[in-house]
Formats: structure tokens, C-alpha cells, sequence
């Protein structure tokens, strides 16, 4: 790798912070949306909806930012990212066992693509060529 490039694996990260990112603010503006119609019409149920949504987009705008900065090559970039997917992974795995508590039937896709995207970008930023890349970065 020549001196100060970036690693292949911090570029796969931040594409996928980036995409995923953008799609979970995207749906996550829906919910926050629809969430206000299911308070006009539930009340407490639609209360709860709002506020997850609002920590959905939120952790999707901060995986998009983090990637971002990522591709611009700063050491916040990689400290945003890997917040975004352990708070990502965290959201998930929670989010299905309230899905299973609640008596409903648990979404398995959900939870595969929930889980496993936040787990590569994971993977991808443990990579010592890309630590050492934005322990480098200003």
C-alpha cells in the first residue's frame, strides 16, 4: 500500500456506512412520518414508534456522516462509523428479541441484513492496515 492511501477494506467500510446509511435515514424519515399518524390514531403505541424511529434515523444519518468522512480520510470518519455499526448491531438484536417478547413472529431477514451489514463494516474497520491507516489521520 503506498504511503497515504487508503486501505481497500476502510473504502469497503465507508461505502457501506454510506448506502445503508442513506437508506436507513431515508426509511427512518418514513417511520418518524408515519409514526405521527399512529399517535393521531394509537397513542402510546405511536409515542413508542415515534421515538424509535427517531434513534433509527439517527443512527442512520451518523453511519452516513461516518462514511462519509471516511472516504475524506479523517480519523472521526472511523470513530463515527464504528459507533454506527455497534450501535446498529445493538438496535437489531434488540429491537428482534422486544419482536419475540412482544409475541410476534420474528422478522429473520431483518434481522440478517440488520446484523450482518453492521457486522462487516465491523470486521473491515478492525483490519490493522485500517486502524493504523486512521490512527494516522488528522
Amino acid at each position: 500500500m503506498a504511503e497515504g492511501q487508503r486501505p481497500g477494506a476502510a473504502t469497503g467500510a465507508a461505502v457501506l456506512a454510506i448506502i445503508f446509511g442513506a437508506l436507513g435515514a431515508l426509511f427512518g424519515l418514513l417511520a418518524v412520518v408515519g409514526s405521527g399518524v399512529i399517535i393521531a390514531a394509537m397513542g402510546t403505541i405511536g409515542v413508542l414508534l415515534m421515538i424509535l424511529s427517531i434513534i433509527t434515523l439517527g443512527v442512520a444519518v451518523l453511519g452516513l456522516i461516518g462514511g462519509i468522512m471516511m472516504l475524506g480520510n479523517k480519523k472521526g470518519g472511523y470513530t463515527l462509523t464504528l459507533v454506527y455499526a455497534i450501535v446498529a448491531l445493538i438496535a437489531n438484536v434488540v429491537s428482534f428479541v422486544l419482536t419475540i417478547v412482544a409475541g410476534s413472529p420474528p422478522n429473520i431477514v431483518g434481522l440478517i441484513f440488520g446484523a450482518v451489514v453492521p457486522v462487516i463494516v465491523l470486521i473491515l474497520l478492525m483490519m490493522k492496515p485500517v486502524k493504523d491507516f486512521y490512527a494516522k489521520a488528522a
